[in-house]
């Protein structure tokens, strides 16, 4: 790759960090969402739960059943439509 680049984007990428909080993790993530009147601590709790049974099955945590993991999506699905739904209207609201 061109040096010139390189060095295009690296300053891109310097640009992007200096503009960017670093989250530690997935929950911390959802914190800062409420911290900042993104999300209420209501749905934060559900996405919380909704992270932890992604993890359960994507990395086979506690073995989990198919019948559970189906009624714990079903009860969960209203939840992450509201998150998108409050995603959507904040992007709204800060869009320049």
């Amino acid at each position: 790759m061109n040096e010139d680049i390189k060095k295009r984007i690296m300053e891109k990428v310097e640009t992007v960090i200096e503009r960017v909080e670093f989250i530690e993790d997935d929950y911390s993530d959802i914190d800062f969402l409420v911290e900042h009147d993104i999300l209420e601590e209501k749905k934060a709790e559900k996405l919380k739960e909704a992270n932890g049974l992604r993890n359960r099955l994507v990395h086979g945590y506690d073995s989990l059943d198919d019948e559970t993991a189906c009624y714990a999506i079903i009860e969960l699905i209203e939840d992450l439509r509201d998150f998108s739904v409050a995603v959507l209207e904040w992007k709204r609201e800060n869009s320049s």
